[in-house]
């Protein structure tokens, strides 16, 4: 069995609550494990089979109309990449949540950077963060405008639901209910109040430094107002918060012209080749899927022709 529904992401969108919560629904079959990455990552190295056992019914239960899975490495997909997931689920619903990219590349800042690295704030040093936030993988997770245009002209806008951040903080119950009703399923069955409450997991709570929202804010600002504009001024809080942050000092607008220019060098170059590495076997994997399914006659044009798989 395949999904009905993909949730692409972003990182650190809230994306691990929204999975336990629909995993709970009585007629929503989730993945057991948050993150399968079948169309990012997994499919380099696992097959169709498997992806579709992954929806299976668990023992005792019978098969649910909707099934679902959430890996945010999605939205970072190719145009041809995504032309790919379509040919093979053409009537998937799409989640999309977006976040202010300024408390959300910080939390990530500190999750990988701390957490991850096993250390507290206090031991990274200020200009260890700016050089995470210029880095091309932090900042994919926050171009929300190529998201966009990378997934609703291949589904159509009525496919996509684009879900707030910050909405979930004001009515965690009306948020899931927007989801459930996107994905056909029944919006009156909801979880209790202390789950939906159980919003964020914590990572280390910390304020953010006034350089560094300064930093996010110039990097930011006018992709979001032009995002805001495009969603009818949903975003206009992330607007105002990006309106007024001053710069500290004509030292940090130096160090900041630096760390573009030459301090992501070293990562940009091995990065960007990595990535093309990875491209290339993702779309080795998914000429074997097309070749599987024109196989077993369940696709009538030929794997070569399949978008996404014979162009970059």
């Amino acid at each position: 069995m395949l999904p009905t529904f993909l949730g692409i992401g972003s990182m650190r969108c809230g994306t691990t609550w929204l999975h336990e919560i629909l995993a709970r629904h009585p007629q929503i079959r989730m993945t057991d494990a948050k993150e399968p990455s079948f169309f990012d990552r997994t499919i380099i190295q696992r097959g169709l089979r498997w992806y579709e056992r992954l929806f299976d019914p668990r023992a005792g239960e019978g098969p649910r109309a909707i099934r679902g899975e959430i890996s945010p490495g999605y939205c970072t997909l190719s145009r041809r990449e995504v032309e790919f997931v379509h040919r093979l689920l053409p009537a998937a619903r799409i989640i999309l949540v977006l976040r202010n990219p300024i408390e959300r590349t910080w939390s990530q800042a500190v999750y990988q950077l701390g957490r991850l690295r096993f250390r507290t704030f206090d031991e990274v040093p200020v200009m260890r963060f700016t050089r995470h936030f210029d880095r091309r993988r932090t900042r994919q997770y926050n171009d929300y405008e190529r998201m966009l245009d990378t997934w609703t002209p291949v589904y159509g806008g009525g496919a996509m639901h684009v879900a707030v951040y910050e909405e979930l903080g004001r009515d965690p119950a009306g948020y899931v209910r927007a989801v459930l009703r996107h994905i056909g399923a029944d919006d009156s069955r909801l979880p209790d109040e202390e789950m939906l409450a159980n919003r964020v997991r914590a990572t280390q709570s910390l304020e953010m430094p006034e350089v560094i929202r300064w930093y996010l804010a110039h990097r930011y600002r006018a992709s979001i107002e032009r995002l805001n504009a495009r969603l009818d001024g949903r975003l206009e809080g992330w607007v105002q918060s990006m309106e007024g942050v001053s710069c500290p000092s004509m030292t940090w607008r130096l160090r900041r012209a630096v760390d573009r220019a030459w301090a992501t060098f070293a990562e940009r170059v091995p990065y960007a080749a990595f990535e093309q590495v990875r491209r290339m076997r993702r779309r080795a994997g998914y000429r074997a899927v097309s070749r599987q399914r024109a196989g077993e006659g369940r696709w009538s044009t030929p794997p070569a022709a399949v978008a996404g798989c014979s162009r970059p």
